[in-house]
């Protein structure tokens, strides 16, 4: 795919995990370049879906990602506050997912929000955002909330294909 069909792509995707697909064939200096921006988009769709609200452990994590992303807080405490997660987090995949509940997936937002790789963290607390609000409010609320997310990472990440931003071909 050409820069202008991959630029038209990007102003046109309307799900986030499409547009964080096509940054991954992005220079590694252009991708080191996005990384708080990824991990700030990752903490908006937490925060949208309301996952600060799922008590006091995933609040704390999505703070601290805050902070990180905010170059605030090193990486190694940002790694501290989602292992005193996990517990948490697994719980909520054993028993929370399994029983369909929203609350699980709020606090799986939020532990991914502090995942080590950025962009993994903006897949994972997209995904689990979408999910609590599928789970809250049914399938055309989620798809609502896809697109809005689309359109937030637009903002958070400028369209890379086009001027001066090629970072991606």
């Amino acid at each position: 795919m050409n820069a202008i069909a991959s630029g038209r792509l990007w102003e046109r995707a309307l799900r986030a995990e499409t547009l964080l697909e096509m940054l991954q064939h992005g220079s590694p200096e252009y991708l080191a370049s996005i990384a708080p921006e990824a991990r700030r988009f990752a903490c908006w769709c937490a925060r949208d879906a309301g996952a600060a609200s799922a008590g006091v452990l995933p609040h704390r994590v999505l703070h601290s990602a805050e902070k990180h992303a905010a170059g605030t807080l090193p990486l190694a405490l940002l790694k501290a506050e989602r292992k005193s997660a996990a517990g948490l987090a697994s719980s909520a995949v054993t028993i929370g997912l399994r029983l369909r509940k929203p609350l699980a997936a709020l606090i799986l937002a939020a532990v991914r929000t502090a995942d080590d790789d950025p962009f993994a963290a903006a897949r994972g607390a997209a995904y689990f955002a979408a999910l609590a609000t599928e789970l809250r409010e049914g399938e055309s609320a989620a798809l609502v909330m896809r697109m809005r997310q689309a359109a937030t990472l637009r903002f958070f990440i400028p369209n890379p294909f086009i001027g001066d931003r090629r970072a991606c071909s």
